[in-house]
């Protein structure tokens, strides 16, 4: 790893990159089409041609955060191959795959005529096919598997046997297994061991693994030491029925606390009229409404919402999370908060204060259509307080990218608008909102702000690629 601003006090280790711990970019890769040329690793690496990824590199400071990042895995990737000598395919064979008997798996992305006649096809989110069924992923450490739901489990159950037999000796050794599963850092949405996510609940650990690729979606998860667990590989990216057959098997085998479960109590009006309203909590904002008389909650920023079910007199779930939420006075004034609490201790994990109704913060004008009044409020924010986390150049473009994803491309181009007139000085504000320009046909205003960021940094050589594509087109 190239030294920079962000490892002067501490490098980048191997246990960094497996715990997403060592502030590298790139938190995913979309893939390539059957019809387009296919990047080498190195080009991958270092975001050159015909490669559709950033450069891989530390743009955040080592152990200070869990940022998931598969370009991370991308160089252990190359590492492993610099180091051995070999493919990666053939390393993870030797290493994996054999030993365990994981016959109907393979990191080789050249599927034989065979293996083309079972392999799955992927589904976008509206139903369509995946443009030549699926796509190839030269980053095989992160998405490069192709294998089968009873491969995976061979996996899972190794590990646990060896967690388990001190004379095991299929895989890792039990001291690298326990290291595996323990947990070396840590965001708020959990806790991250050596590849996967641990998950204490009230004594029972559990460790998990999911997985995105274009047109599909995956998820295991397994107890550490009483040998249940269950794996789910589905060709479409839909969570919620992953999450719902998770829930259906845990509930039918009697796994501990895996699942609360909770009886649905009536909700008397009065209270709904009392914890309706917004709630903000570090500019994120969720809201709880009524409608049809049903109880919603939502995060502003999504497009549904979900039913909010009281279980106690105090306490209310949703259905695709355990964390319980309460409503509490809030001390300094009449107003409630809304709590987030760990149903495993009690402990409060974050604390929602509810907003005035006349006030709004930047997102909401993004989300009504008036851009100026955002670009204004964003301007005003930054000038406020500089390092308030939804000013950052960062969380405004993973946030343009999220509303690019979900093609709500009028909300993505307005969120990357703002980043250039925040951060000016940036070549990536502008490589953003070019993609997005891109994305709906605005050719000649793409290559105008791929112009302008190739000024800022002549260095990047994708965008330089990607710029000349477009002006042959025109």
């Amino acid at each position: 790893m190239p030294d920079s601003e962000f490892t002067k006090e501490e490098k980048v280790t191997i246990k960094n990159l497996l715990s997403h711990s060592a502030g590298v970019n790139v938190h995913d890769f979309q893939g390539y089409s059957t019809d387009v040329p296919v990047p080498t690793l190195i080009e991958v690496l270092n975001g050159t041609h015909p490669a559709n990824s950033n450069p891989i590199i530390v743009d955040k400071v080592p152990n200070e955060n869990l940022w998931i990042s598969a370009g991370g895995y991308t160089i252990i990737q190359q590492m492993m191959m610099d180091v051995q000598g070999k493919k990666f395919p053939e390393l993870m064979n030797e290493l994996v795959l054999h030993p365990l008997e994981m016959n109907n798996s393979r990191f080789n992305q050249s599927l034989s005529t065979e293996q083309l006649k079972v392999a799955a096809t992927g589904y976008l989110r509206d139903g369509s096919m995946v443009k030549g069924k699926r796509h190839i992923y030269p980053e095989l450490a992160s998405n490069g598997l192709w294998t089968t739901a009873e491969d995976l489990a061979k996996f899972i159950i190794n590990i646990q046997q060896i967690l388990k037999d001190n004379n095991h000796n299929k895989g890792l050794s039990k001291d690298i297994t326990e290291l595996m599963l323990t947990p070396s850092s840590k965001n708020r949405y959990g806790q991250y061991g050596l590849g996967f996510s641990i998950y204490n609940k009230k004594d029972e650990v559990y460790f998990e693994h999911h997985g995105w690729s274009t047109g599909f979606y995956s998820r295991m998860t397994a107890h550490r030491d009483k040998g249940y667990g269950v794996v789910v590989l589905t060709n479409t990216p839909l969570p919620a029925f992953v999450f719902e057959v998770f829930r259906s098997v845990a509930l039918a085998y009697e796994w501990d606390n895996y699942f609360p479960v909770h009886k649905k109590m009536e909700i008397e009006q009065s209270l709904v009229d009392k914890i309706t309203g917004r709630y903000l909590a570090n500019g994120r904002i969720v809201e709880v409404i009524q409608k049809d008389n049903q109880l919603l909650y939502k995060n502003i920023l999504d497009l549904k919402a979900e039913e909010l079910i009281k279980v106690s007199d105090s306490s209310f779930v949703r259905r695709n999370a355990s964390r319980l939420m309460q409503f509490k006075p809030n001390s300094e004034n009449e107003t409630l908060n809304l709590l987030y609490v760990n149903s495993n201790d009690g402990t409060t994990v974050s604390t929602f204060v509810k907003m005035d109704v006349d006030k709004k913060e930047p997102v909401e004008f993004l989300l009504e259509g008036d851009f100026d009044k955002a670009l204004n409020a964003y301007i005003a924010l930054k000038e406020h307080d500089p390092i308030h986390p939804t000013v950052t150049e960062d969380y405004l473009n993973d946030l343009g990218y999220r509303f690019f994803r979900e093609d709500r491309m009028k909300l993505s181009q307005d969120v990357f608008k703002v980043n250039i007139m925040l951060y000016p000085d940036s070549f990536k504000v502008y490589e953003s909102y070019a993609e997005a320009c891109v994305k709906i046909g605005e050719i000649d205003l793409a290559i105008k702000n791929y112009t302008k960021s190739l000024e800022l940094n002549p260095q990047n050589n994708r965008t330089e690629h990607t710029l000349k594509e477009l002006q042959k087109s025109q």
